[in-house]
């Protein structure tokens, strides 16, 4: 599968972008993401985040789970920055092993769904309130062998 995405990469490189930066202005703050590699083609654009992660305990599609939300995050911004486009396509690219890596497909609807859930999180942020979220204690180091939260 990187093998065909890196097809389509090359013949795009006159439009790609490394380490490209996003400011984005939301109401009265900004948001600001980093994205590793940033590639526009008509109305589809294609995140490529570079990990080095260890693929021995999970899978790269339980990695997938984990940076779901950054991904959804960096298809905001760039969807933000560019109104022509209507499907982002994120890449997790695994360093150590390069041939396990897995693909996110958002459209717009996902991204509206998003832009609700981030507002209302930042907007309790703003206001002192943090939920844990326990989903991802398995994989946390501040887990317990039995995945619960210990702090």
């Amino acid at each position: 599968m990187i093998f065909n995405f890196i097809l389509i990469e090359s013949s795009l490189l006159k439009s790609s972008e490394l380490e490209y930066e996003i400011y984005i202005k939301q109401n009265d703050f900004y948001l600001y993401g980093i994205i590793d590699k940033l590639i526009l083609d008509g109305s589809t654009a294609y995140i490529i985040d570079y990990k080095t992660d260890s693929l021995k305990k999970y899978s790269a599609t339980e990695k997938l789970e984990n940076y779901k939300y950054q991904h959804m995050f960096y298809a905001f911004l760039v969807s933000k920055m560019n109104a022509k486009i209507e499907k982002i396509i994120c890449q997790l690219v695994f360093i150590e092993s390069p041939d396990e890596n897995t693909l996110l497909e958002i459209d717009t609807e996902k991204l509206k769904s998003f832009e609700s859930k981030m507002l209302a999180g930042i907007n309790l942020m703003r206001k002192g309130e943090y939920n844990k979220n326990k989903f991802h204690c398995k994989s946390c180091y501040f887990s317990d062998v039995k995945n619960n939260c210990i702090v």
